[in-house]
Protein backbone atom coordinates (compact mmCIF):
# COMPACT_ATOMS: atom_id res chain seq x y z
CA UNK A 1 0.00 0.00 0.00
CA UNK A 2 1.38 3.39 -0.98
CA UNK A 3 1.42 6.19 1.58
CA UNK A 4 0.67 8.59 -1.27
CA UNK A 5 -3.07 7.99 -1.53
CA UNK A 6 -3.43 10.63 -4.24
CA UNK A 7 -1.64 8.23 -6.61
CA UNK A 8 -4.60 5.86 -6.46
CA UNK A 9 -7.59 7.73 -7.87
CA UNK A 10 -10.62 5.56 -8.62
CA UNK A 11 -13.96 6.37 -10.25
CA UNK A 12 -17.01 5.55 -8.12
CA UNK A 13 -20.75 5.88 -8.78
CA UNK A 14 -22.05 8.97 -7.02
CA UNK A 15 -24.97 7.03 -5.56
CA UNK A 16 -22.56 4.67 -3.79
CA UNK A 17 -20.98 7.45 -1.70
CA UNK A 18 -22.23 7.95 1.86
CA UNK A 19 -21.95 11.41 3.49
CA UNK A 20 -20.49 11.30 7.00
CA UNK A 21 -23.53 11.95 9.17
CA UNK A 22 -21.57 13.74 11.90
CA UNK A 23 -19.73 16.12 9.62
CA UNK A 24 -19.55 19.38 11.58
CA UNK A 25 -18.79 21.48 8.49
CA UNK A 26 -22.05 22.49 6.82
CA UNK A 27 -22.60 23.44 3.19
CA UNK A 28 -25.36 25.99 2.53
CA UNK A 29 -27.10 25.89 -0.82
CA UNK A 30 -25.34 29.04 -1.98
CA UNK A 31 -21.94 27.44 -1.48
CA UNK A 32 -23.01 24.22 -3.20
CA UNK A 33 -24.06 26.29 -6.20
CA UNK A 34 -20.66 28.01 -6.20
CA UNK A 35 -18.90 24.64 -6.18
CA UNK A 36 -21.13 23.42 -9.01
CA UNK A 37 -20.25 26.51 -11.05
CA UNK A 38 -16.57 25.85 -10.34
CA UNK A 39 -16.92 22.29 -11.67
CA UNK A 40 -18.65 23.62 -14.77
CA UNK A 41 -15.75 26.01 -15.36
CA UNK A 42 -12.73 23.88 -14.51
CA UNK A 43 -14.00 20.32 -14.31
CA UNK A 44 -13.32 18.01 -11.36
CA UNK A 45 -9.92 18.95 -9.92
CA UNK A 46 -9.89 17.40 -6.42
CA UNK A 47 -10.99 13.78 -5.78
CA UNK A 48 -13.35 12.93 -2.93
CA UNK A 49 -11.74 11.09 -0.01
CA UNK A 50 -13.71 8.00 1.07
CA UNK A 51 -13.15 4.92 3.19
CA UNK A 52 -13.52 1.30 2.04
CA UNK A 53 -17.30 1.42 2.47
CA UNK A 54 -17.69 4.61 0.46
CA UNK A 55 -18.22 6.91 3.43
CA UNK A 56 -17.09 10.43 2.58
CA UNK A 57 -14.28 11.81 4.73
CA UNK A 58 -13.49 14.90 2.66
CA UNK A 59 -15.36 16.45 -0.25
CA UNK A 60 -18.96 16.68 0.96
CA UNK A 61 -19.50 19.98 -0.82
CA UNK A 62 -18.26 18.46 -4.07
CA UNK A 63 -20.62 15.48 -3.91
CA UNK A 64 -23.57 17.78 -3.17
CA UNK A 65 -22.55 19.84 -6.20
CA UNK A 66 -22.21 16.66 -8.28
CA UNK A 67 -25.81 15.77 -7.44
CA UNK A 68 -26.91 19.24 -8.52
CA UNK A 69 -25.07 18.67 -11.81
CA UNK A 70 -26.63 15.20 -12.23
CA UNK A 71 -23.23 13.54 -12.47
CA UNK A 72 -23.19 9.76 -12.29
CA UNK A 73 -19.54 9.08 -11.37
CA UNK A 74 -16.90 11.03 -9.46
CA UNK A 75 -13.14 10.57 -8.89
CA UNK A 76 -12.26 9.32 -5.41
CA UNK A 77 -9.29 8.40 -3.26
CA UNK A 78 -9.79 5.48 -0.86
CA UNK A 79 -8.34 5.85 2.63
CA UNK A 80 -8.06 2.17 3.53
CA UNK A 81 -6.84 0.69 6.80
CA UNK A 82 -7.71 3.80 8.79
CA UNK A 83 -9.16 3.33 12.25
CA UNK A 84 -12.57 4.80 13.04
CA UNK A 85 -10.82 7.33 15.27
CA UNK A 86 -8.54 8.42 12.45
CA UNK A 87 -11.53 8.88 10.16
CA UNK A 88 -13.45 10.99 12.65
CA UNK A 89 -10.39 13.14 13.30
CA UNK A 90 -9.64 13.64 9.61
CA UNK A 91 -13.15 14.89 8.86
CA UNK A 92 -12.43 17.74 11.28
CA UNK A 93 -8.79 18.22 10.28
CA UNK A 94 -9.55 18.49 6.55
CA UNK A 95 -11.69 21.55 7.20
CA UNK A 96 -10.02 23.03 10.26
CA UNK A 97 -6.41 23.00 9.05
CA UNK A 98 -7.36 25.24 6.13
CA UNK A 99 -8.36 27.97 8.55
CA UNK A 100 -4.73 28.43 9.57
CA UNK A 101 -3.86 30.14 6.30
CA UNK A 102 -4.26 33.85 5.64
CA UNK A 103 -4.65 36.15 2.65
CA UNK A 104 -2.23 38.70 1.28
CA UNK A 105 -4.92 41.30 0.65
CA UNK A 106 -2.77 43.45 -1.58
CA UNK A 107 -2.12 40.55 -3.96
CA UNK A 108 -5.76 39.46 -3.73
CA UNK A 109 -7.01 42.91 -4.71
CA UNK A 110 -4.54 43.10 -7.59
CA UNK A 111 -5.48 39.66 -8.90
CA UNK A 112 -9.21 40.31 -8.71
CA UNK A 113 -8.86 43.62 -10.51
CA UNK A 114 -6.84 41.88 -13.22
CA UNK A 115 -9.48 39.17 -13.64
CA UNK A 116 -12.25 41.77 -13.80
CA UNK A 117 -10.32 43.69 -16.46
CA UNK A 118 -10.33 40.50 -18.56
CA UNK A 119 -14.11 40.13 -18.05
CA UNK A 120 -13.72 36.95 -16.01
CA UNK A 121 -16.76 36.02 -13.88
CA UNK A 122 -15.53 36.87 -10.37
CA UNK A 123 -18.37 34.82 -8.82
CA UNK A 124 -16.54 31.68 -9.96
CA UNK A 125 -13.71 32.46 -7.52
CA UNK A 126 -16.08 32.35 -4.55
CA UNK A 127 -15.69 36.10 -3.95
CA UNK A 128 -19.09 37.75 -3.60
CA UNK A 129 -19.96 40.99 -5.34
CA UNK A 130 -19.94 42.83 -2.00
CA UNK A 131 -16.47 41.48 -1.21
CA UNK A 132 -15.25 42.39 -4.68
CA UNK A 133 -16.41 45.97 -4.14
CA UNK A 134 -14.23 46.07 -1.02
CA UNK A 135 -11.25 44.49 -2.78
CA UNK A 136 -11.59 46.85 -5.74
CA UNK A 137 -11.78 49.89 -3.49
CA UNK A 138 -15.30 50.91 -4.54
CA UNK A 139 -16.77 50.83 -1.03
CA UNK A 140 -17.26 54.08 0.83
CA UNK A 141 -14.60 54.79 3.45
CA UNK A 142 -17.25 56.31 5.71
CA UNK A 143 -18.91 52.90 6.07
CA UNK A 144 -16.09 51.83 8.36
CA UNK A 145 -15.49 55.17 10.12
CA UNK A 146 -11.76 54.54 9.91
CA UNK A 147 -8.92 56.99 9.35
CA UNK A 148 -6.63 55.51 6.70
CA UNK A 149 -3.91 58.13 7.21
CA UNK A 150 -0.78 56.43 8.50
CA UNK A 151 0.89 57.58 11.68
CA UNK A 152 3.91 58.73 9.66
CA UNK A 153 1.76 61.16 7.68
CA UNK A 154 0.98 63.23 10.73
CA UNK A 155 3.38 63.43 13.66
CA UNK A 156 0.68 64.00 16.23
CA UNK A 157 0.29 63.62 19.96
CA UNK A 158 -3.19 62.22 19.32
CA UNK A 159 -5.14 65.34 20.34
CA UNK A 160 -8.23 66.37 18.42
CA UNK A 161 -6.61 69.69 17.49
CA UNK A 162 -3.99 67.85 15.43
CA UNK A 163 -6.58 66.22 13.17
CA UNK A 164 -7.52 68.03 9.97
CA UNK A 165 -11.11 67.06 9.22
CA UNK A 166 -10.78 68.28 5.64
CA UNK A 167 -7.58 66.36 4.87
CA UNK A 168 -8.13 63.56 2.34
CA UNK A 169 -7.81 60.10 3.81
CA UNK A 170 -5.41 57.66 2.22
CA UNK A 171 -5.77 53.94 1.78
CA UNK A 172 -3.96 51.07 0.18
CA UNK A 173 -5.53 47.95 -1.27
CA UNK A 174 -4.00 45.83 1.46
CA UNK A 175 -4.80 48.09 4.40
CA UNK A 176 -8.32 48.83 3.23
CA UNK A 177 -9.29 45.25 2.51
CA UNK A 178 -7.71 43.89 5.66
CA UNK A 179 -9.65 46.35 7.79
CA UNK A 180 -12.90 45.61 5.96
CA UNK A 181 -12.45 41.87 6.49
CA UNK A 182 -11.63 42.38 10.17
CA UNK A 183 -14.78 44.46 10.58
CA UNK A 184 -16.86 41.78 8.89
CA UNK A 185 -15.43 39.05 11.15
CA UNK A 186 -15.98 41.20 14.23
CA UNK A 187 -19.62 41.73 13.29
CA UNK A 188 -20.03 37.98 12.83
CA UNK A 189 -18.43 37.36 16.23
CA UNK A 190 -20.77 39.82 17.93
CA UNK A 191 -23.81 38.30 16.23
CA UNK A 192 -22.85 34.76 17.27
CA UNK A 193 -22.23 35.95 20.81
CA UNK A 194 -25.65 37.56 20.95
CA UNK A 195 -27.34 34.48 19.47
CA UNK A 196 -25.69 32.26 22.08
CA UNK A 197 -26.87 34.57 24.86
CA UNK A 198 -30.44 34.40 23.56
CA UNK A 199 -30.33 30.61 23.22
CA UNK A 200 -29.20 30.25 26.82
CA UNK A 201 -31.64 32.76 28.26
CA UNK A 202 -34.63 31.44 26.30
CA UNK A 203 -33.77 27.75 26.44
CA UNK A 204 -33.69 27.32 22.64
CA UNK A 205 -31.18 25.47 20.48
CA UNK A 206 -31.23 26.76 16.91
CA UNK A 207 -29.82 30.00 15.53
CA UNK A 208 -33.00 30.37 13.48
CA UNK A 209 -35.14 30.51 16.63
CA UNK A 210 -32.69 32.92 18.26
CA UNK A 211 -32.90 35.19 15.21
CA UNK A 212 -36.70 35.17 15.52
CA UNK A 213 -36.36 36.32 19.12
CA UNK A 214 -34.01 39.11 18.03
CA UNK A 215 -36.39 40.17 15.26
CA UNK A 216 -39.30 40.23 17.69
Amino acid sequence: MSQWRAEEVVIRPLESLIPYERNANTHPEEQVEQIANSIRQWGWTVPVLIDERGMVLAGHGRIFAAKKLNLEDVPCIVADQWSETQKRAYVIADNKLQEGSSWDYGIMASELKGLAAEDFDIDLTGVSNAEFQVFSGNESDEEFLFDFNSASDAQSDGSADDLDADAPRKKTDEGYVEFAVVMREENKRRLNQRLNEIKVSHGIESNEDALMVMAG
